[in-house]
């Protein structure tokens, strides 16, 4: 059978940034507990997966082709094995990222079922933008407490599923900061200071 996942993220980043930041899907899955290892050249991209179950372990080797048509990003791997589609929507706040995912029928198909290939590609996806919206921003924070800090307004806050990529952890209650502020970046702020000196 060959197994489908959406994995949704609302983020409060530029789009353009975005996009950047998720051309390299080295990056992009190398934070996840089922990446073992990673090779990426500038036309090539092999990434192994790796998935424990039943006392055995499983590898699933990907080649991967990236590409790109306006906020739409595709992963495709050479053989057909696996297939990712990302789509980046602007919205009022920043973006909605949308992650389609699919992996062709076979062993490692059997072993995920359904629910586990959705719980994989969750985690590819969260650890993956995790990493790449703390490796972008994360030289701007200044340590310092910041007076009104809530996580709704933070670059770093994910609407989705009410957490924090910097802390990589859910969010109780957004207008009380588990950083207590001091490692607030104002998305808006973050936005106007990086177009002045694009």
């Amino acid at each position: 059978m060959t197994l489908k996942a959406i994995s949704r993220k609302r983020l409060n980043v530029d789009p353009g940034e975005c996009i950047e930041c998720l051309l390299d899907p080295c990056k992009f899955f190398g934070e996840s507990k089922y990446t073992g290892e990673t090779r990426c050249g500038e036309d090539s991209h092999e990434i192994v997966f790796v998935w424990r179950k039943f006392g055995m372990t499983k590898k699933y080797r990907v080649d991967l082709k990236v590409y790109r048509s306006g906020n739409e990003i595709v992963y495709l791997d050479k053989n057909g094995k696996m297939k990712c589609v990302i789509r980046v929507e602007p919205t009022k706040e920043g973006v909605d990222i949308t992650v389609d995912a699919e992996m062709e029928a076979g062993l490692m198909a059997d072993l995920f079922g359904r629910g586990e290939f959705k719980t994989f590609i969750n985690d590819l996806v969260s650890r993956g933008i995790g990493a790449l919206i703390r490796k972008r921003y994360e030289h701007l924070i200044v340590g310092e407490k910041e007076a009104g800090a809530v996580c709704t307004r933070c670059i770093f806050f994910e609407r989705e599923s009410s957490s924090c990529l910097l802390l990589m952890k859910p969010i109780r209650d957004p207008e009380k900061p588990e950083c207590k502020g001091e490692k607030f970046l104002d998305a808006e702020r973050v936005k106007m200071t990086l177009s002045t000196q694009s």
